[in-house]
């Protein structure tokens, strides 16, 4: 379960968790904005899942590029057929030597 505290959240994980959190055109002054990855809801786990979710991030994640927020981003996506959820390996490269790396998990049922 998340915890509350006062300290600020980093603007990177936000903007990445949000990219991929947000259903792709949900929000009505940018329907660009998201990911498809709810439409793998209930899709049946098949090998072929995993192409599809990584085109899906990658997708999610092209404005941080586009917009100069980040300089390169690596994803790794697994299946983990036992939680029946995809496990998102994240790594941003923020600036010369700064990487941030973010794991998040995304339920298929």
């Amino acid at each position: 379960m998340g915890s509350m505290s006062f300290e600020k959240a980093d603007p990177v994980f936000n903007n990445v968790f949000l990219s991929l959190m947000i259903e792709r055109g949900s929000l009505f002054h940018n329907r660009a904005f998201g990911s498809r990855l709810h439409l793998l809801k209930r899709h049946k786990i098949t090998p072929d899942i995993v192409d599809l979710a990584t085109g899906y991030v990658q997708e999610a994640l092209e404005w941080l590029k586009k917009s100069g927020r980040t300089k390169a981003i690596t994803t790794l996506v697994e299946l983990d057929k036992n939680n029946f959820r995809l496990n998102l390996s994240i790594d941003v490269e923020v600036g010369e030597g700064n990487r941030q790396s973010f794991t998040i998990f995304y339920s298929v049922i």
